[in-house]
């Protein structure tokens, strides 16, 4: 089972992506978590989200990213739905294990 952990949450809450970090590996026993490559502009490579990636490392957590449109997918999309799609400016550097 993999766990949707919602990044960035408000990025002052990393305390709160910890716990629920916690509450998927500890309780429900998640074999990992899912995140998005981005949420309004805030990649996963954000300094702030550093803790984080770096408690996922601690438990050797499989980490699955979904891509997301990127922040200029408005303009490229010429009025259609929005396909997520990876590009250069989206793909996120993978957490290196501590």
């Amino acid at each position: 089972m993999f766990a949707s952990l919602p990044l960035p949450l408000p990025l002052s809450d990393v305390d709160g992506a910890l716990a629920e970090i916690a509450y998927a590996f500890d309780e429900l026993h998640a074999d990992g978590v899912v995140v998005r490559t981005h949420s309004h502009g805030v990649y996963l490579g954000d300094p702030r989200l550093e803790p984080v990636f770096a408690e996922l490392g601690r438990r050797g957590a499989v980490v699955f990213v979904h891509p997301a449109s990127p922040v200029c997918g408005e303009r490229s999309a010429l009025g259609r739905p929005r396909p997520p799609w990876w590009s250069s400016s989206s793909t996120p550097p993978a957490p290196s294990p501590t």
